[in-house]
């Protein structure tokens, strides 16, 4: 009886930290999620950011590196992406309002689902593991 809990006890706690260490189905999974992220386009948005410091003098500094920030990202600027940034001299607020749209492309993200699970990387660590899938 022990011996079955035991057993049960190393499946159910090595399998997983053996999923983590192993350095290709690391790097295979990374692949899985660069590709499911690429299925999602933004389309446009929109972000309202209303910024308060205790001293305006900073308020002030922050929002004119924040300005910098946004219109040196060039990818940011080219989609239909807005930012709006408020400075409140008078108190300290940290507020934020926005929308997104987004496309997502389910296909995609099934194709790498599929392309995930008859990977050969996959299933050498499943059968080494001696789990199935």
């Amino acid at each position: 009886m022990n011996q079955a809990k035991a057993k049960t006890k190393k499946n159910g706690f090595s399998f997983p930290l053996g999923l983590i260490k192993n350095k290709f189905f690391r790097e295979r999974f990374l692949k899985f999620l660069k590709r499911v992220i690429s299925s999602f386009k933004l389309k446009s948005g929109r972000i309202l950011l209303e910024i308060g410091l205790d001293d305006p003098s900073d308020t002030g500094e922050l929002i004119g590196l924040i300005y910098a920030l946004q219109y040196s990202m060039v990818n940011l600027n080219n989609t239909k992406f807005k930012v709006e940034i408020m400075g409140n001299y008078q108190q300290e607020i940290i507020k934020w309002d926005g929308d997104v749209k987004i496309q997502v492309v389910p296909a995609s993200i099934f194709g790498c689902v599929i392309m995930l699970g008859l990977s050969p990387t996959i299933w050498r660590f499943f059968y080494a593991a001696k789990v199935s899938p």
